[in-house]
């Protein structure tokens, strides 16, 4: 059975060895990319194929790396029958870490092997800029910035359960998500929101990459924010 960060049979190395990322955390606890090791934070097992293709399933963990980091937004976990050791010392998040995007991040089909294995295996982690399949293009908006200056202008009326969970999706770079959640929680308290502040949370929403499941009346939510529409 494998330990916290570590294949089964391996002997410990030393702490000043390189150290790899989680996936799902972002945490450098792993010895070597695609190790087996599980990650002693969220409990992903390091499995390499699930890094080349997020969006498979069964591999070394049940779930798919993308069902995984969903998981770990809400639970902190990468799934539920992981229970982390609260002594457990804060250990370093790898620079630049977020989740996958939609928007921004091109990965194989699951099953699609045309292309070799590459020789560096960090050139899979794909919020670094050496990630192998980056799309070169016109640098997308900063929609996270956007997003923040309307939180600190009206997060306090959605709690500080909610407002806590909006700013972790923003720190993981999923402002998709942020805004809809954002959006939801302010209608649901029924919050005044000034009209051209309705107008850029309603861009935004048009502008950032939603999940498929994101029912399509969301931007319609922002109507009964502004006082000023009929």
């Amino acid at each position: 059975m494998a330990t916290p960060g570590r294949p089964a049979g391996e002997a410990p190395r030393p702490e000043t060895e390189e150290r790899y990322p989680c996936p799902v955390c972002g945490r450098l606890v792993h010895d070597s990319v695609g190790s087996h090791g599980i990650c002693p934070v969220c409990g992903w097992e390091d499995d390499l194929a699930q890094l080349r293709w997020p969006g498979l399933r069964g591999g070394a963990n049940r779930p798919s790396l993308i069902e995984a980091q969903r998981h770990y937004r809400e639970h902190r976990v990468s799934k539920p029958t992981f229970t982390p050791d609260p002594s457990l010392p804060r250990v370093r998040r790898d620079p630049g870490f977020r989740h996958f995007d939609r928007a921004t991040d091109d990965f194989e089909e699951v099953g699609d092997r045309a292309a070799d294995w590459p020789d560096d295996r960090t050139v899979l982690y794909w919020w670094r800029p050496t990630y192998w399949r980056r799309v070169i293009g016109p640098r997308r908006p900063n929609y996270s910035e956007r997003l923040l200056r309307q939180v600190e202008r009206y997060g306090a009326s959605i709690g500080p359960k909610r407002l806590r969970s909006v700013m972790h999706l923003i720190e993981y770079g999923e402002a998709g998500l942020a805004a809809n959640d954002f959006v939801v929680a302010l209608a649901f308290e029924r919050t005044p929101v000034a009209a051209a502040d309705a107008e850029t949370l309603r861009a935004l929403l048009a502008a950032v990459a939603l999940p498929p499941d994101t029912p399509p009346d969301v931007a319609d939510r922002l109507v009964i924010l502004d006082p000023h529409r009929t």
